[in-house]
């Protein structure tokens, strides 16, 4: 009785490892695009600024 414990235990952890490192795949690609659409909005508004700075 104690193999099968040990077995779904060993098989839980299994699973949670994999879901974290998924977890910490997706979470580093979702910081990269927000860096780019800061990076994006900060032009575009510098951009409007410099346009419309004399006016």
């Amino acid at each position: 009785m104690a193999d099968n414990d040990e077995q779904w235990l060993e098989r839980a952890l299994t699973r949670e490892r994999e879901s974290l490192d998924a977890g910490s795949g997706v979470m580093g690609e979702l910081f990269k695009q927000y860096d780019q659409a800061a990076r994006e909005i900060r032009i575009s508004v510098n951009d409007f600024l410099v346009r419309y700075e004399d006016e």
